[in-house]
C-alpha cells in the first residue's frame, strides 16, 4: 500500500491535486513531479493537503518548488490546508509563495 495518495481532478479548468497519507522523503520527488506534469500552461494549481496526515520537511521542499514553478509561468497556487495545519504558512515562511485557505 503506497504512504500517500495523489488524485488529480480539473474543477471549472482548474487542476486540483489532492493528496491524503503521508508525504515524506520516500515519495516527495515523485509527487511532485507528477502533480508538474499535470499543470496545464494556461493556468494555475490548487494543493489540496485537508486530508493529509504528515508532512516532512522534503514534502514542503516540494510544495516551494512547486510554487517557485508557477510563479516564473505567471500562474498561482493555492493551498488548502486542515484547519489544524494552520501554522504550516507562519512555521514555513509559504503564505507570501502560495495563497492558504483552511479546509470547511
Amino acid at each position: 500500500m503506497p504512504l500517500a495518495d495523489l488524485k488529480l481532478e480539473s474543477i471549472a479548468g482548474l487542476p486540483v491535486a489532492h493528496f491524503s497519507g503521508e508525504i515524506d522523503r520516500s515519495n516527495a520527488a515523485e509527487l511532485g513531479d507528477r502533480v508538474a506534469s499535470a499543470i496545464p500552461d494556461q493556468s494555475g494549481l490548487v494543493v489540496d493537503l485537508s486530508e493529509l496526515a504528515f508532512l516532512d520537511s522534503t514534502g514542503i521542499r516540494m510544495l516551494f518548488g512547486l510554487a517557485i514553478r508557477l510563479k516564473q509561468r505567471h500562474q498561482s497556487l493555492r493551498v488548502v490546508v486542515h484547519p489544524r495545519a494552520s501554522g504550516l504558512p507562519r512555521r514555513t515562511s509559504f503564505r507570501p509563495s502560495a495563497q492558504m485557505r483552511r479546509a470547511q
